[in-house]
């Protein structure tokens, strides 16, 4: 049995979860082998939702990952299964927290080959353009937040990123703030 739960994630990302998931037909088929599907699978509650969202994306789940033993895999009442609004807004997080490491990575990954003079400025702008993010990210923010990054003696998404957070998974549970680099 496929459970189907409809969630709201922030637009900007849509791009984003359609390249890096298993996304076929309009909606995510969560299969468990990605962190991103891990996260959902964590994310996912029994009860009824307090205070639905409009929904952008469908996710479809197989009941395995639900637990063998469990008496509510046999409950098959429409939104028996959902992600809280709170949850919605951790998976939105943790998934621009996956993208931004990635542009991050990239643009390290092209300063090892050091093509020409400008690499991290055509990276940022590639990065925009392939995930469609022109209208949600500041090329200057991106740009200040890696050299602050680059700079720390530890890798860290959190300087220039988000003001006095540590903007990292296992944070994200903790903190629900708006990204500063839009």
């Amino acid at each position: 049995m496929a459970y189907c739960i409809s969630i709201q994630v922030a637009p900007y990302l849509l791009t984003y979860i359609k390249e890096n998931t298993n996304f076929e037909n309009g909606s995510i088929k969560v299969k468990g082998d990605g962190v991103i599907d891990y996260f959902i699978i964590n994310a996912i509650e029994k009860g009824y939702p307090q205070n639905p969202r409009t929904p952008n994306l469908l996710l479809e789940l197989k009941d395995r990952y639900f637990g063998k033993n469990s008496k509510a895999i046999l409950d098959t009442r429409p939104g028996y299964r959902y992600m809280s609004v709170e949850n919605q807004n951790k998976l939105s997080d943790f998934i621009e927290y996956l993208m931004i490491k990635e542009l991050f990575d990239y643009i390290d990954g092209r300063s090892v080959s050091a093509e020409s003079h400008g690499y991290i400025k055509n990276s940022i702008n590639e990065f925009i353009l392939k995930y469609d993010l022109a209208d949600h990210f500041n090329y200057e923010r991106l740009k200040k937040a890696y050299y602050r990054r680059r700079k720390s003696p530890k890798p860290s998404l959190s300087k220039g990123l988000r003001k006095n957070v540590n903007f990292c998974p296992e944070n994200i549970a903790n903190n629900h703030h708006k990204p500063s680099y839009r």
